[in-house]
């Protein structure tokens, strides 16, 4: 070896990261392949690492690495909470769909039985049972009424014979005297 450090090149996809990750991590390619050694800053002196700059720049390829990493890592964490919590709203909407449906069953049987209430009243009916009774009473009158309407329209129980159907003086309207 010539004394010189490895190159440190940090392979990621780049539809994955961010445009200042990508920027930072493209100063530490250029720092590492183009920069010099200086003397060491206080974060690669304690890690025992060699420091190395580039003209223009004011960190060392260590430590936008090591920045580069630590957005990434917070980057994930917090697509992590995002992710936990859009699952928390997908529960929570869920539960609040189940309650509204609830609400909205409960005010329409409320309704009904308000509107059954005010009914029995009416008839002067005691019960909801008596009430109930005298509707299935009313539809099977109905039904009669209705079978026995149409046994009527069915059945040759008419007799049109009253009425005269001839044809006077070759005119089917049955006008006399209209030319």
């Amino acid at each position: 070896m010539s004394g010189r450090p490895a190159k440190r090149k940090v392979d990621f996809p780049d539809d994955v990261l961010s445009s200042s990750t990508e920027k930072r991590h493209k100063a530490a390619e250029g720092i590492a392949q183009f920069g010099f050694k200086v003397m060491p800053c206080s974060r690669c002196s304690k890690r025992g690492v060699a420091c190395k700059m580039i003209a223009g720049r004011k960190k060392c390829v260590t430590r936008i690495i090591d920045e580069a990493k630590r957005l990434e890592k917070a980057e994930e964490a917090a697509e992590e909470l995002l992710s936990s919590r859009r699952e928390a709203l997908r529960v929570a909407q869920r539960e609040l769909d189940e309650s509204l449906s609830q609400l909205e069953s409960c005010r329409k049987r409320k309704k009904e039985l308000v509107s059954r209430g005010v009914e029995m009243t009416r008839r002067g009916l005691d019960s909801l049972d008596e009430l109930e009774e005298a509707e299935r009473a009313e539809s099977l009158q109905e039904q009669l009424v209705v079978e026995d309407v149409n046994s009527l329209v069915h059945a040759d129980v008419l007799d049109f014979s009253f009425l005269d159907f001839s044809v006077a003086d070759g005119n089917p309207s049955g006008v006399v005297g209209r030319s």
